[in-house]
């Protein structure tokens, strides 16, 4: 399957998953395809794609580039309605779930970085972006935003782009006779949605803790204003980070910590 087969998703209006069949909506480009979702309004779990993104980003706002054909760029809507859903540790549980398609689908070898990137060795393959909307104190919409890196763009001035990146992207194209993005998004999708409904938490924690490359290294870790440093315990059941300073056991929430290896 070549880049242009892109367009075959502007033929579809439901994609199968699980046996259930999920509504689809696919843009040529967008500013980000979690701004879609956000937008949507149905009470069904919808799947956005985009071939491109203009404004793609990740956690702490941080740029997602995404250029035309380059990746699988999607976003899961779910209404707060949906009951089948489990929304705990919902980044953890997408994380997995992305990371035994490369497992299992691929036979590559990946990692999970905290709390949802996968790597292969020091290159980002794959991201997730949760995000939620409310209306006071209820949540009205979860939304789960994924992107793939799959081919290396050709543009020299993108090229360029992605060389002064802090973290280098890994493509699955240079890994694996990639040849059907039609059919790794419904793997994914439906991945997702086992990892969502059925998988129990501690299932879900103990597989994360097993396949993620920072257990038992040192990092330094801003967290609420403070620089910590110590050595990586794993995750717990609301998948906050377990970090031992050497004085004491300190957990983190994903949405106020940043870090780096400790040189």
């Amino acid at each position: 399957m070549s880049k242009t087969d892109f367009e075959c998703f502007s033929r579809i209006k439901k994609i199968t998953v699980n046996e259930k069949q999920f509504a689809f909506e696919f843009h040529q480009s967008t500013t980000s395809t979690n701004d879609l979702a956000k937008a949507c309004k149905t009470e069904e779990i919808k799947v956005f794609l985009a071939r491109s993104q203009t404004a793609g980003r990740g956690r702490f706002n941080r740029e997602w580039i995404s250029p035309k054909d380059s990746g699988l760029f999607f976003s899961v809507y779910i209404p707060s309605s949906d009951s089948s859903i489990q929304k705990d540790i919902i980044p953890i549980r997408v994380a997995t779930a992305l990371h035994k398609v490369f497992k299992e689908s691929y036979n590559l070898k990946t990692t999970i970085k905290w709390p949802n990137d996968i790597y292969v060795d020091n290159k980002k393959l794959a991201g997730i972006l949760v995000e939620s909307v409310a209306k006071g104190n209820h949540i009205e919409k979860i939304i789960i935003g994924v992107g793939i890196n799959l081919f290396k763009p050709n543009k020299e001035s993108i090229c360029h782009q992605i060389q002064e990146l802090p973290i280098q992207p890994q493509f699955l194209n240079e890994l694996v006779d990639f040849s059907n993005t039609k059919e790794l998004l419904e793997i994914m999708l439906t991945y997702i949605d086992k990892q969502l409904k059925t998988t129990t938490t501690q299932e879900t924690v103990n597989y994360w803790n097993q396949n993620s490359n920072m257990l038992g290294n040192e990092y330094t870790i801003h967290y609420l204003g403070n620089r910590l440093s110590g050595t990586i315990k794993g995750i717990n059941n609301q998948g906050n980070l377990i970090l031992f300073t050497g004085d004491e056991v300190i957990e983190l929430s994903s949405s106020d910590a940043t870090f780096s290896p400790t040189m």
